[in-house]
């Protein structure tokens, strides 16, 4: 509850708290005490008065006149304190009182609490003895010692007693102290009761203002000030809330003008990028085509290797221009999973497959598990699964400068219908220290620049991101000098097995047409490299550079009845002048035998990309760089989903 109390009831609460406090002190401690001072006190005017008592009655017996001593024991009695005043014999019979009844009777009939040794030695002795009354504390018994002359000559001790009981003054001084407290009490809670109010409307008129100030802050309000005049606490905090609202107002400015930067920052670097991807994709397109081309030509076996060592350096190439449009997707988090049917075993062959040379180069032993022994199909996203591959099989042929390299992949079912997907590469290299493989776990690949005994890390961190991106984890296991073992974990849902895309000796045995193919590419070496592609593959190709000089020639196929109609339109995606879409149209409204001319986009940019083209009427697309059969496949695929939604089915029926 006190955690919750605001300031203007917490206040008032202490001062009650604090007279709370004061009242109980007064009833443990004080009362206790004023008790014990008012017994004191009584007991010393009990001692005062047996003494007086004493003395007189003394002196009436020694002048003689013992008449007068049941005189003065009737008027000592008078104080209301006193219980029992007697003189009595040796032996407790009464010979004067308080009482003239008593006279006669023997003491200790009477009162039980009497004490006869106590009285004989007091009687014998001439000694005042005062105690406490066993079980009442607050009444006590004198004894004091009387010598009586019954004749000339002739003594007899007699004993003084008298009991008194001072409870009713007690309890008078414990009465008026325990009413001073309480009186305190009232006069502290009405005090606090006061204060509070008071509190409530100065704190009303001055806390209230900042409470408001600051909710307004949170909210995100802009120019918040409070103002507070006056030279109290809640002035100088107003003061320094103000200052702090103008900080933060001037802190917003920045980071807003910050983030607009590093925004511009973050879409010229995907525009610069992305027209690094083009500009590179480009040339590169040829250079794998033409080695394509020239691979399926009649060559020295020589030559063959040749051809072979420069087409596995530009797909090197290729794949890292890949690694870096990852990269900058994964910094801006445009990066999202395509789910698709994969093959995990097929993903392995293919990145082993791309590695073989490097692993043949350092003689390295390779061996590959699989837990399995048919193919694992999982459906996921085969573009990061191989990025993820293929970075740590890399990184393990970078760093194991002899020995072996051993990879597995592994499923484990579950509960949910769905599999635990492992895929762990382990090599025999150079190994880490345990500091390296904690930051590397945590991402930062900084700490080993400039390393040359451990490893590098490069593309780890990527590595990473996708197996986070995947819903996954990912552990090392390594030590200096030993090797290391880097297993990549997550969960994926299992499909059925897929037929694979056929071969292009496949296609061409299934359809065996001779297309006129109405290709537009903008580039020189594009389409020269795309009129050789599609002349070894037994069509012929119309290529033009722009879209004004394709539709002239559309429109001769359609003037001129001996000009061969076309059959697919191959189109790049960077058209001058006109977009994609809008060149399909046009291209499609030309005639009625062109309503459902089949379409082939072939652009630089990544598999993303397809769907928004085929929202655009294209029938298939392609990714440059590509090679001859990977073009079959596309025209294949396109020409049979034409066929299709013309005739009602497959050419292969």
């Amino acid at each position: 509850m006190i955690p919750t109390l605001s300031l203007r009831h917490l206040i008032p609460l202490l001062f009650f708290a604090s007279g709370l406090i004061l009242v109980t002190a007064f009833y443990v401690v004080g009362r206790p005490a004023t008790i014990q001072q008012a017994r004191e006190l009584a007991l010393e005017r009990a001692q005062i008065d047996i003494q007086s008592l004493q003395g007189r009655l003394n002196a009436v017996l020694f002048r003689g006149d013992v008449r007068r001593i049941g005189t003065d024991i009737f008027f000592a009695a008078t104080n209301p304190r006193v219980e029992f005043l007697a003189v009595v014999e040796p032996d407790g019979t009464i010979l004067s009182a308080h009482r003239s009844k008593l006279i006669g009777e023997n003491i200790f009939t009477l009162f039980t609490d009497v004490h006869r040794d106590t009285l004989a030695k007091a009687i014998t002795r001439g000694r005042f003895t005062l105690e406490p009354v066993e079980g009442d504390e607050n009444r006590v018994i004198a004894y004091a010692g009387l010598t009586i002359l019954d004749a000339p000559g002739q003594e007899r001790y007699v004993g003084l007693v008298q009991i008194e009981d001072f409870d009713d003054l007690i309890a008078n001084m414990s009465r008026i102290a325990s009413f001073s407290s309480e009186l305190m009490l009232v006069l502290i809670v009405t005090l606090a009761l006061v204060l509070a109010r008071v509190l409530n409307r100065r704190l009303s008129t001055r806390l209230v203002p900042l409470i408001d100030g600051a909710r307004h802050i949170a909210a995100g309000k802009e120019n918040v000030r409070i103002g507070l005049k006056g030279e109290d606490e809640f002035a100088e905090l107003s003061h320094a809330f103000d200052d702090m609202s103008l900080q933060i107002d001037h802190n917003r400015t920045d980071l807003i003008k910050t983030r607009d930067m590093a925004e511009a920052a973050n879409q010229a670097q995907s525009q610069f990028l992305a027209g690094i991807n083009h500009e590179i994709r480009t040339p590169l397109t040829g250079v794998i085509g033409y080695l394509d081309l020239l691979s399926n030509q009649n060559i020295p076996p020589r030559a063959e290797g040749y051809v072979a060592a420069a087409e596995q350096s530009a797909r090197s190439l290729l794949t890292l221009i890949d690694d870096v449009l990852d990269a900058s997707r994964l910094q801006d988090g445009n990066n999202t999973l395509k789910l698709a049917p994969v093959c995990l075993n097929l993903i392995v062959q293919q990145v082993v497959d791309g590695m073989m040379p490097d692993i043949r180069a350092k003689d390295l032993a390779l061996g590959i598990h699989s837990s399995q022994s048919d193919p694992i199909w999982i459906e996921s996203d085969a573009r990061v699964i191989r990025q993820i591959m293929l970075t740590l099989v890399s990184n393990a042929i970078k760093f194991t400068p002899s020995g072996r390299i051993d990879i597995s992949i592994e499923v484990n079912p579950r509960a949910d219908g769905r599999n635990d997907v492992l895929f762990s590469v382990s090599d025999t290299g150079i190994g880490m220290s345990d500091f390296i493989r904690e930051q590397l776990l945590e991402g930062n690949d900084d700490v080993l620049q400039g390393s040359n005994t451990t490893r590098s890390g490069l593309g780890f961190s990527i590595c990473r991101q996708m197996v986070l991106l995947l819903d996954g984890t990912i552990d090392i296991d390594s030590h200096e000098g030993q090797g290391s073992r880097f297993l990549a974990k997550f969960v994926a849902t299992p499909c059925a097995p897929q037929i694979l895309e056929n071969s292009m000796e496949r296609l061409s045995s299934l359809d065996k047409r001779r297309l006129n193919i109405l290709c537009l590419e903008a580039d020189y070496l594009g389409r020269t490299l795309l009129e050789n592609m599609l002349q070894n593959l037994g069509h012929d190709a119309a290529c033009f550079a722009d879209a004004d000089s394709a539709f002239e020639s559309l429109g001769h196929t359609l003037i001129y009845p001996d000009r061969p109609r076309f059959d697919l339109a191959i189109i790049d995606s960077e058209i001058v002048g006109i977009a994609v879409n809008d060149f399909i149209a046009r291209l499609r409204r030309a005639n009625s035998t062109y309503a459902r001319l089949p379409t082939i986009i072939i652009s630089t940019r990544g598999e993303d990309e397809r769907t928004r083209f085929t929202d655009s009427g294209a029938n298939g697309f392609i990714q440059k760089p590509f090679s001859t059969n990977r073009l079959s496949q596309e025209i294949f695929a396109a020409t049979r989903v034409s066929q299709i939604g013309e005739h009602g089915d497959t050419a292969a029926e």
